[in-house]
């Protein structure tokens, strides 16, 4: 590694960076080891609560350690979140190592967005529905419908707020204005990320905020995207911006199940409803009763709690996050 070892290596005519190895075979040595490199494309999709986001953190950690992946590219198609959830995924991306390209798909709005504020480059199709940067609050009351059903409920409060997410217990003035002050603090909060995450000044965020939902055109000509163009033309960016040779084999995630795994996951399912019987139908109906005014007072009685305030692009997506996280609470049981 000296010069003067260097110099008497030069002097029998092997010189850096080769030394004893033959320039052809080191080239090839290089070359057969510039493709092992590879782009990491990570799928989220759907609404986006904690059992999502435990996934992608463990996909992104796995990523993290493979020394070969060189940049990650998330291809986002959802309607939003809850924002612990979102949050969650948002700090993981942040500390990566490697860059993040983020790719909208058909959604990329609210929460979708949220997660992807500090990407490296933003590309959108035309008709992605994007933006939507608002807060959205979810807080059933059902103490007169739990009356109509005979049901009374008893408490002893410890405090005026106490009772602010008792689903039996009417929200008072004073609950109300703490309610909407958490909720303007989350929507603060979520301008200040695409504010710092974009480069857009603060006061251009608020004009650009408020719950609109932008196509991905009106998008990137307000500047909440980078580029127009689907996950082909994110893929050929990743490759020619952070790969050594402009080529990398792309890893898809999660990855597909091998087949031990495809038969045990199986054979567990079955096991599992073997010994259980489905409380709960499908989740779309009971979106649609709530949305109605009518709700079965099955599915929340001995469940009255909610995961916070949620980044959403309309009321429907609310409500189905509120139940997926009520129904994961009763799958955990």
């Amino acid at each position: 590694k000296s010069s003067a070892a260097r110099a008497m290596l030069s002097m029998i005519g092997c010189n850096a960076p080769y030394f004893n190895i033959d320039e052809k075979e080191c080239y090839s040595l290089n070359i057969d080891k510039m493709k092992n490199e590879k782009i990491a494309v990570v799928h989220v999709g759907g609404g986006i609560d904690n059992a999502l986001s435990r996934k992608l953190v463990h996909n992104l950690r796995k990523i993290q350690k493979d020394k070969n992946i060189k940049a990650v590219i998330l291809r986002v198609d959802s309607p939003g979140g809850s924002v612990t959830a979102s949050e969650t995924i948002l700090e993981e991306c942040r500390h990566l190592s490697i860059p993040v390209v983020c790719s909208f798909s058909n959604v990329a709005a609210s929460g979708g967005y949220y997660i992807s504020t500090f990407a490296d480059k933003i590309f959108a199709s035309p008709t992605t529905l994007t933006g939507s940067i608002g807060v959205f609050g979810v807080r059933l009351d059902l103490s007169e419908f739990a009356k109509s059903y005979g049901v009374r409920v008893n408490f002893v409060s410890s405090g005026k707020h106490s009772e602010t997410n008792n689903l039996f217990h009417p929200l008072s003035n004073r609950m109300k204005f703490n309610f909407e002050r958490n909720m303007d603090r989350v929507y603060d909060y979520f301008k200040h990320l695409v504010s710092e995450g974009r480069n857009i000044p603060l006061h251009e965020v608020e004009l650009i905020a408020q719950g609109r939902v932008w196509t991905g055109e009106q998008a990137k000509e307000v500047g909440l995207v980078d580029e127009i163009g689907g996950i082909t033309r994110a893929i050929l960016y990743a490759k020619k911006e952070y790969t050594s040779t402009g080529e990398a084999d792309i890893e898809f995630w999660p990855k597909p199940l091998s087949l031990m795994e495809l038969i045990w996951k199986v054979s567990e399912k079955e096991s599992s409803t073997l010994m259980s019987t489905p409380l709960l139908g499908n989740q779309d109906d009971y979106t649609k009763l709530i949305l109605n005014g009518c709700l079965s007072p099955l599915i929340l009685l001995s469940h009255p709690s909610m995961s916070g305030p949620l980044l959403t692009i309309d009321e429907a997506s609310a409500v189905q996050l509120f139940l997926s996280d009520v129904l994961q609470k009763v799958d955990d049981e």
